[in-house]
């Protein structure tokens, strides 16, 4: 009796097992369809970076996920939710005379078919109305998408800068 016992639970483990492994393999996306999500979102990243140089606060809030679990953490060390955000984008774009990015690195890991991380670094320069300007050297960011609804959307942000500020050259 003992014995065919721990058969049975030999065989309810092994089944279980085995079913884990299929169902993880399955669950596993290809190397071209991970390929396929970093170019999406190479193409997502490079529009907002276009969308930030023009100082268009909405247009640039459209690849943000509008939602109460979405999350932002500011280079200050505060964090806020995606009405705030939209609030400090709107406000803060109407300060802004001109900016500056460039990149040099960017990363996309992909951890899911509607997950995947995209961490920037480079550097910004604004100048603001006032004649103030402000270099972030360099400038971090960390960005976790989500596929929702068709779109890939910034669920979490998180921005660290060294930030120095002085006044702007005048030409």
């Amino acid at each position: 009796m003992e014995v065919e016992m721990k058969s049975k639970i030999f065989t309810i483990v092994l089944l279980l097992s085995f079913g884990a492994c299929t169902q993880k393999q399955s669950d596993q996306l290809s190397q071209q369809q991970k390929d396929q999500i970093r170019t999406e979102l190479r193409t997502v990243v490079d529009s907002m970076i276009a969308t930030s140089l023009k100082l268009d606060a909405d247009a640039g809030l459209q690849f943000y996920w509008d939602s109460p679990e979405f999350l932002a953490i500011n280079p200050d060390g505060s964090q806020c939710d995606f009405q705030a955000l939209k609030k400090m984008g709107i406000e803060g774009v109407k300060t802004i005379a001109s900016m500056t990015l460039s990149t040099s690195h960017a990363d996309i890991s992909v951890y899911a078919k509607d997950l995947a991380l995209c961490t920037w670094i480079g550097k910004g320069e604004v100048v603001l109305k006032s004649g103030d300007k402000m270099t972030y050297d360099p400038d971090a960011l960390t960005l976790l998408f989500r596929k929702i609804d068709g779109k890939w959307k910034i669920a979490y942000s998180h921005e660290s800068a060294a930030i120095a500020n002085g006044k702007a050259k005048k030409s």
